[in-house]
């Protein structure tokens, strides 16, 4: 599992979050079965016992694509025959639908919104609120706001160079 883990931390932009969910939720799980004892049956336990235990449907979803990243690994390599969460029934893929509704999630529609969110948050963390600024006006996600460098800005041009891994951003105002 670590090796697993530390290579996906290479490939997968959420890599830190999936280990987190590993130590959290994946290895109390299942980490005391031997990979050819994970058949479908445990997998759908898993998903039962993850959901009631109130993780989100998304997050249970999230949780299987890293196990079956992982399986896919270890069947490779001849360590396991099967991959357990290909094939689950629909009823169980059901199950880890996405309850996140994007018409119901509000929104700030205007400036003065940005600003009171950006007051409330300053409050805690200056930091951070430079964070959500950046976000909000440049259209940044958090990391990409939180690794930009005094070198990527170019204020009399009113742009920033954001450099994600190999890919290069541009946001112009």
């Amino acid at each position: 599992g670590k090796a697993f883990l530390e290579r996906r931390k290479t490939t997968h932009e959420a890599g830190e979050e999936d280990a987190y969910r590993w130590n959290r939720h994946i290895a109390p799980g299942l980490g005391h079965l031997r990979p050819d004892e994970v058949d479908a049956a445990e997998m759908r336990r898993f998903i039962h016992d993850r959901l009631n235990a109130g993780c989100s449907p998304g997050t249970v979803r999230t949780m299987v694509s890293i196990l079956s990243g992982l399986y896919e690994e270890l069947v490779e390599a001849r360590l396991a025959t099967r991959n357990p969460c290909r094939g689950l029934p629909k009823s169980t893929r059901r199950l880890m639908k996405s309850d996140h509704d994007p018409e119901d999630v509000p929104f700030l529609e205007k400036l003065d919104d940005v600003r009171r969110v950006y007051l409330a948050i300053r409050d805690q963390s200056e930091g951070l609120a430079v964070g959500f600024a950046l976000g909000a006006f440049g259209g940044l996600r958090p990391g990409e706001a939180f690794g930009l460098r005094w070198r990527s800005v170019d204020l009399a041009g009113k742009t920033l160079h954001v450099r994600e891994q190999a890919k290069k951003k541009r946001v112009k105002d």
